[in-house]
């Protein structure tokens, strides 16, 4: 019996595929419950079990060691702020190589906004001294379409960068079921 095996059925869990345990994410042991037809009990046991391996998985992050293309960060940033309830603002910082020097969340925001001046977002930047910059935000809603409001950030931020010989080689929206990159689509 293979040790995952051994900790479902020790925890008396279903066999779940990362699909099914993706849909969780986010959701309550009543949601749960309700949605998935699980009792109560199993539904709490998930519960902890999703909180546990987060909890692990988040240990484990690490910089991502060089930037090679937009799904590369896309898939990085998911991890850790695609499942959010809240919009959040994040911006990693690169050397000349593309190897990642900083990361940091730049903004923590509402269900639908976040408050983002370029101020905030080129400081690390020139602290670390970076040579170009990539920023990236969730949208709850699961629609990664840029918005008005995105685009014009997206705008301000390449100025300013400019201004400071800091290059913005992308802005990528993200939520749990893609992403969006303003690179890949020619709007940056």
């Amino acid at each position: 019996m293979k040790v995952d095996e051994e900790i479902t059925d020790t925890l008396c869990l279903p066999e779940l595929n990362a699909r099914q345990l993706y849909l969780f994410t986010g959701l309550n042991a009543h949601e749960i419950s309700v949605r998935f037809g699980y009792s109560l009990e199993v539904s709490r046991r998930l519960c902890a079990s999703l909180v546990l391996g987060k909890l692990a998985a988040d240990s484990r992050v690490e910089l991502l060691p060089s930037v090679k293309n937009g799904d590369d960060v896309a898939d990085y940033v998911r991890a850790i702020i695609g499942t959010h309830n809240t919009e959040v603002f994040y911006a990693l910082y690169l050397n000349a190589n593309g190897r990642v020097l900083h990361q940091q969340e730049i903004s923590h925001g509402s269900l639908s906004a976040s408050l983002v001046h370029p101020r905030e977002v080129l400081v690390p930047g020139v602290t670390h001294r970076a040579a170009a910059f990539i920023v990236a935000h969730n949208h709850p809603s699961g629609d990664v379409e840029p918005s008005a409001n995105d685009k014009a950030l997206t705008r301000r931020l390449k100025r300013a960068g400019k201004l400071l010989g800091i290059e913005m080689l992308d802005h990528i929206v993200v939520s749990k079921h893609g992403h969006f990159s303003f690179c890949a689509q020619g709007l940056l």
